[in-house]
């Protein structure tokens, strides 16, 4: 399975699912790439992900089957809580964490994760904030 960065997404037609758009892979190759629900997934451009490649008659070389790449290196751990935050990847941005068997799963300070990440509104006080949950211990 390769991976790359989607560099350039199509608008997604009117009544069609199937966005078209364009992918660098990680030798700096750009691969045109076309995926089903692509908006339903959370693609855009910027995105990390990872994809099969086919070649077809009518498209040549083309990238299918993309999954979201979220990757992160923890920061800290709160394990009385179970909380902390790491490090994103793709944008360098710093985003706190929540994770039920925190301890538990292996995942410690330096540990890389996948996961996924959720907008928390606004209430009680506490600013809107984007955090990762669902976290996958990948390596230390």
């Amino acid at each position: 399975m390769a991976k790359g960065t989607i560099t350039k997404m199509g608008p997604q037609p009117s009544g069609k699912l199937t966005c078209v758009g364009s992918i660098q892979d990680e030798s700096g190759t750009v691969v045109p790439f076309q995926q089903d629900y692509a908006v339903a997934l959370g693609l855009a451009v910027g995105s990390r992900v990872s994809y099969e490649t086919i070649t077809t008659p009518a498209t040549g070389k083309l990238a299918n089957s993309l999954t979201p790449l979220e990757k992160g290196k923890i920061l800290t751990v709160n394990t009385d809580n179970q909380t902390g935050t790491l490090s994103d990847n793709a944008s360098g941005n710093e985003i706190p964490f929540d994770q039920s068997y925190l301890k538990e799963s292996g995942i410690s300070v330096g540990s890389i994760v996948k996961y996924e990440t959720v907008d928390i509104p606004a209430g009680g006080g506490v600013p809107a904030q984007t955090i990762a949950v669902s976290l996958v211990f990948v390596r230390n």
